[in-house]
């Protein structure tokens, strides 16, 4: 099971169990270096604005010093004052910023189901958390107007369900969140992903299977 994969990037041998263990951490420090250096970016951004604001020149001409400075799908997003519609500007935020590494995370941690490990499960389950914290943190630094209420819909619209599905849908079997879910749900709602597919043979999943002559 804990076969070898080569990483194309660092070109080492990593066992199976290793590489799910090391994938989302590191997906977790570029996310948090990303967003680190996009906080950064948006200071330096803003008190580039503010000596151009500044100057005593006319307001084409404080335009075009803006124009010709530094631009960029990122410096579009995190400039207060951006040339690109708010809404496209908000939409490229939580799309790259926030949905996409989260969904990334509950991926890696899907494909992980079928070796029934109770440890990696649950270290993956701590990186979407602190993931979620770094997303938060981050929303409170970079916004400035209504950055609370920002916050609080992230929480209670993103975050909250990605951490529910992530501690009680994406379970293995015989786990305390599968056993609560099960003790608690009808018949007909939806159950956790390992009780269907992975509970009484999960090895014939990644194996395959042996034909007789």
């Amino acid at each position: 099971m804990d076969k070898p994969i080569l990483l194309p990037i660092l070109n080492a041998n990593v066992g199976i169990v290793g590489f799910y263990l090391l994938s989302p951490v590191l997906l977790l420090v570029l996310h948090g270096y990303f967003l680190s250096s996009a906080a950064i970016l948006r200071s330096r951004v803003t008190l580039l604005d503010e000596l151009i604001d500044g100057v005593s020149a006319p307001r084409s001409d404080r335009d075009f010093q803006r124009m010709i400075g530094p631009s960029g799908p990122l410096i579009e997003i995190v400039r207060p004052r951006s040339r690109w519609p708010r809404f496209l500007a908000q939409a490229l935020l939580l799309g790259l910023v926030v949905i996409t590494p989260l969904f990334l995370l509950l991926a890696i941690q899907a494909r992980f189901l079928p070796y029934h490990s109770a440890t990696v499960t649950w270290s993956h389950r701590l990186t979407v958390f602190v993931d979620i914290v770094l997303v938060t943190i981050f929303l409170l630094a970079l916004v400035r107007r209504h950055r609370f209420l920002l916050a609080i819909s992230f929480v209670l619209l993103i975050a909250v369900p990605v951490l529910l599905f992530s501690v009680f849908v994406v379970t293995i079997p015989q786990e305390l969140t599968e056993e609560i879910v099960l003790k608690f749900a009808s018949s007909s709602a939806i159950v956790p992903v390992s009780c269907t597919r992975f509970r009484r043979h999960p090895l014939k999943l990644i194996q395959p299977a042996s034909r007789t002559p």
